[in-house]
């Protein structure tokens, strides 16, 4: 029995050294700020960008020491921004500008391939690529909205209503796109580390950037 023991026991040991020394899995969270440029009506005009905060959930799956596999859920808080609608309307003059306010929320889930340089036990640069599925909730308040006819001292007609009060949507779109970007993992344990990295995103009709930080374990 004692001779088993012997013979197990730096066996186990042994993997227990490889484990430490290459990590298979990673998780991470994260929080940042968001910039996002979401599709627009064609007859409207609007804000190009709007910017609200960036909360992530993350894992990933080592391959070799240097290339990892990502899968990463993203949610952003609902970003507003202002947008102008042109509409037809009886007793006002043609195409009358409205405005409105327009809110966006976004989710993204993205897988990556991810590149890490160098061997360093401490830092570690990376570049990644990948795919992402954009989900963006939208819905638009337009306030009541009044055509002042001009005023003379003989007349002074009252104020025409053009549009009332009313609430478009919210509805919900699905759209990929592409995901590219680039961080450094700084690691405070050898199993614990800091994260921070710049994202980009590009879809047909949305453009998203985000500056991130955050924290993971390797396990």
């Amino acid at each position: 029995m004692m001779r088993k023991t012997l013979f197990i026991l730096p066996m186990l040991l042994g993997l227990v050294a490889s484990a430490e020394a290459q990590p298979s899995w990673d998780i991470g969270a994260s929080i940042g700020t968001f910039g996002i440029s979401p599709q627009t009506p064609r007859e409207a005009y609007s804000d190009d960008w709007y910017f609200d905060g960036r909360y992530a959930l993350s894992i990933g799956k080592y391959w070799t020491d240097h290339i990892k596999t990502e899968l990463e859920f993203a949610h952003s808080g609902e970003g507003s921004r202002y947008v102008q609608r042109f509409v037809d309307a009886p007793g006002v003059p043609p195409q009358y500008s409205i405005p409105g306010e327009e809110y966006n929320r976004l989710q993204q889930l993205s897988g990556r391939l991810i590149y890490q340089f160098f061997d360093n036990a401490w830092v570690h640069p990376y570049v990644f690529g990948g795919v992402s599925l954009d989900i963006n909730r939208r819905r638009t308040n337009i306030p009541p909205n009044y055509f002042y006819p001009p005023v003379t001292p003989q007349n002074r007609p009252a104020p025409i209503p053009v549009t009332p009060e009313r609430e478009e949507g919210p509805d919900t779109s699905w759209r990929p796109a592409g995901t590219f970007g680039a961080g450094a993992k700084m690691y405070l344990t050898p199993r614990a580390f800091f994260n921070a990295a710049a994202i980009t995103s590009l879809s047909a009709s949305t453009r998203t950037w985000s500056l991130l930080a955050g924290f993971g374990i390797d396990f």
